[in-house]
This record gives C-alpha cells, structure tokens and sequence, in this order.
C-alpha cells in the first residue's frame, strides 16, 4: 500500500539524508551519482517536503482505517443526518 510507502519515508528521513550524503561525498562514485546524490538531498530537507510526507501520510493513514473498517463484512454503513 502506499502509506507503506509513506511510513517508511517519514520514519527513516534522517537514515536516507546520511545515506545520500554519504554517496554524494564518496569521490569513488561517479559524478552523475553524487549530483543525483546532492539533487535529492536539496529536495528531501526542505520543509515543503518534510510536511507533504507527514500530512500525506496522516491522511493516508485515516482513509486505510476507514477502507479496513468498511470492507468488513459485518460493517454497517448508513448514513445519520446532521
């Protein structure tokens, strides 16, 4: 599921941002793999990112629940009213 994907991200950014930095210094890679390296890391610590990633995954996260809940076969879905 992608809020797998998501959880994974939002968990272990500090361990992908040493792992990126790492390949982005390592002068025996490449330098098409340390720019890319350096590319992502400009991405993945600005705060836009950092706030996409935990908002889409709260949000992915609740819509899961509910998918879980109503697929359920004793779930009952009716509606209330105001």
């Amino acid at each position: 599921w992608r809020v797998d994907a998501l959880k994974v991200l939002r968990y272990n950014l500090p361990k992908i941002y040493d792992a990126l930095y790492t390949l982005s210094s390592d002068n025996t890679r490449d330098s098409e793999t340390r720019n890319m390296a350096n590319s992502l890391i400009l991405k993945i610590k600005s705060y836009k990112f950092i706030c996409s990633i935990i908002t889409w995954y709260n949000v992915l996260t609740k819509i899961n629940i509910v998918s879980k809940a109503m697929q359920q076969s004793d779930a009952i879905v009716g509606f209330t009213g105001f």
